[in-house]
């Protein structure tokens, strides 16, 4: 859905607008939730590779998302 409606936007704009995707990142799932954030902090004391791999996953997901989008284009 995402790419849909940035496709059609960058369609209908074509010859006026740059058109930017952010594919989010290794830490944005976590800063976007408080009590998701909170239980990461306690996990980089009590489980720090938990948490390095799931930055890695996120991470992976970021580079899947933003590859996708280059193909797109």
């Amino acid at each position: 859905m995402r790419f849909r409606c940035f496709e059609k936007g960058c369609r209908k704009g074509k010859s006026r607008v740059i058109c930017i995707l952010d594919a989010d990142g290794t830490s944005g799932p976590i800063v976007s939730s408080a009590p998701f954030l909170r239980r990461t902090l306690i996990w980089v004391y009590k489980r720090p590779d938990f948490v390095e791999a799931l930055i890695h996953i996120y991470t992976l997901a970021a580079i899947a998302y933003g590859e996708y989008a280059i193909d797109r284009e």
